[in-house]
């Protein structure tokens, strides 16, 4: 039996399934479209500038702006809330706090997001690839934008700015080409974008589950954890989230509108 007459018969048995706590439908579903020229064109673009200027910057290190200018000890100065935070939120083991931040940001938000795309479009009707592309497409374009504003404002991570300097060789907590890419926070940005994406995309199906609060939940962690790590100041990852929140949502609404 050919392929597609498989996934023919298959399909609407994974939609007449009985409803479990943790996914179900709920009402009539929407659908979503995704066209290779007019979204993917633009998608493999922003994916390509991302990667090139992340290189570019590694063989060329951004010098530091200081734009609030220097405190008493010839240092950049910080703002009132940022340093509270950071007191309040670091950790006394930061390099766990990245580990961890980079495990979300990197595989358990990713992995998640694209299982409930693949779920919704399977269970709400249709197809599940548009749905896992305009996930995809949200976190493409929020990196984008964090990675633009990182290279605009070159402002000097936490660890830089108050500890001393690092062996590389005893821990990779400094490295040379990191040090002045705070502002704002890219794993917040997209691990946001993911989730608000993937909330988009479940009410578009008309599909009702908690875990896409627990995605959520998931990416406000990691912003908490960029903190702990000394990675970046709270507000940092507070302008982080608010662009992936709205990259995450207006992505679905304005790119892909309603195809009923």
């Amino acid at each position: 039996m050919a392929l597609p007459r498989i996934l023919e018969d298959v399909a609407p048995r994974l939609r007449r399934r009985p409803r479990r706590w943790w996914f179900w439908r709920a009402g009539p579903p929407g659908h979503l479209e995704f066209d290779l020229v007019r979204h993917g064109v633009p998608l493999l673009f922003c994916g390509a500038v991302w990667v090139s200027t992340h290189l570019w910057r590694m063989r060329r290190p951004p010098a530091p702006l200081a734009w609030t200018g220097p405190d008493e000890d010839g240092r950049e100065r910080v703002n009132a809330l940022d340093r509270k935070v950071r007191e309040l939120l670091l950790w006394n083991d930061p390099m766990l706090a990245r580990q961890l931040s980079n495990a979300l940001a990197n595989f358990v938000v990713p992995a998640g997001a694209a299982g409930l795309a693949v779920a919704a479009g399977l269970r709400g009707g249709g197809g599940p690839f548009a749905d896992v592309l305009v996930a995809l497409e949200a976190m493409v374009y929020a990196g984008t934008i964090s990675q633009a504003a990182k290279l605009l404002f070159r402002r000097q991570r936490p660890f830089a700015r108050f500890a001393p300097p690092v062996d590389p060789a005893q821990g990779v907590l400094r490295l040379p080409d990191d040090d002045n890419l705070s502002f704002f926070s890219s794993h917040t940005s997209t691990t946001m974008a993911f989730a608000f994406a993937v909330a988009q995309i479940a009410t578009r199906r008309r599909v009702r589950t908690p875990l896409v609060f627990i995605l959520g939940i998931a990416a406000g962690l990691t912003g908490y954890l960029r903190i702990a790590s000394d990675r970046h100041y709270a507000t940092d990852v507070l302008a982080g989230a608010a662009v992936g929140a709205l990259v995450g949502t207006s992505v679905p609404r304005l790119l892909h509108p309603p195809i009923d």
